[in-house]
């Protein structure tokens, strides 16, 4: 970050180095249905991949300790794989066992019947938050709290800019447990297609699930890339609200003073 206005770039790096080994195959659930968006890295490198939208990937790192690699993916458990699996280049099929989310039980106050405005984006700052080059796993979003238990209706976030021909956005939303614990409370990230030239536009995100908040909870809503159709990038504004980035695959993390803002529209349950 420089000077007062500046750009938050989110981005992906490769690194090709000695020993390196690629693995390909596909993930799949157990009745052999392709898993989109999974994601795959290794303890040992820095570098990360995505399976696309047919479950199909493929992944070079540099192989050091013969790690094992790890599969990821917030409808599904985890899984490693270990080197003795994937050491002899064969195509692997890799398959992750559901993790079902309970959601509550609910009813709408007379109060909350029309949903508004609960969550609102922070002070917009004359910068933007970018993502650009190639998907990776580097999700980006803020902090939120609601004061009144909130049945989710939308979740609205302005594009800035997409020179992307095409690009599909996850968002997530977990519980903060603790100073480094967070829960995902959705059964199915929200994946949103934008398309070219869909330039200063409100996403209107709505969830097909009934998502609560709780009163006085502390979330984190995030947002990353997950698939492009060409090189470009795609942008947001910033706003002065605290923002948490995070690498998906192995949980690293850092606060940020700034980041993105999202609206969330809600009904009083």
């Amino acid at each position: 970050m420089k000077k007062i206005i500046f750009t938050l770039v989110l981005s992906y790096f490769s690194l090709l180095s000695y020993g390196q080994i690629t693995v390909e195959g596909k993930v799949v659930n157990k009745t052999g249905s392709p898993i989109a968006y999974a994601s795959i890295g290794s303890e040992s490198d820095s570098t990360e991949t995505i399976s696309d939208l047919n479950g199909n990937f493929k992944y070079s790192f540099s192989n050091k300790g013969n790690k094992p690699i790890k599969f990821s993916h917030v409808s599904y458990e985890t899984k490693l794989v270990p080197y003795s699996t994937y050491s002899d280049g064969h195509t692997l099929t890799i398959q992750l066992a559901d993790k079902n989310v309970i959601l509550p039980e609910l009813s709408v106050s007379a109060n909350g019947l029309k949903p508004k405005e609960r969550v609102s984006k922070g002070l917009k700052i004359p910068s933007d938050v970018k993502f650009f080059g190639k998907t990776n796993d580097m999700e980006c979003g803020p902090y939120i709290k609601t004061k009144k238990d909130i049945l989710i209706n939308d979740i609205i976030i302005r594009v800035k800019e997409c020179t992307y021909t095409e690009c599909t956005l996850s968002v997530n939303i977990y519980k903060v447990k603790g100073k480094n614990n967070i829960e995902n409370i959705l059964n199915k990230p929200l994946y949103y297609i934008v398309n070219k030239n869909t330039n200063k536009t409100d996403l209107n995100i709505r969830p097909n699930e009934d998502i609560i908040l709780e009163k006085g909870q502390k979330y984190y809503i995030s947002l990353r890339t997950v698939d492009e159709r060409s090189d470009g990038h795609i942008s947001f504004p910033l706003y002065m609200k605290h923002n948490l980035v995070r690498n998906f695959t192995n949980g690293k993390r850092r606060n940020i003073p700034v980041g993105l803002g999202f609206s969330v529209l809600g009904k009083e349950i």
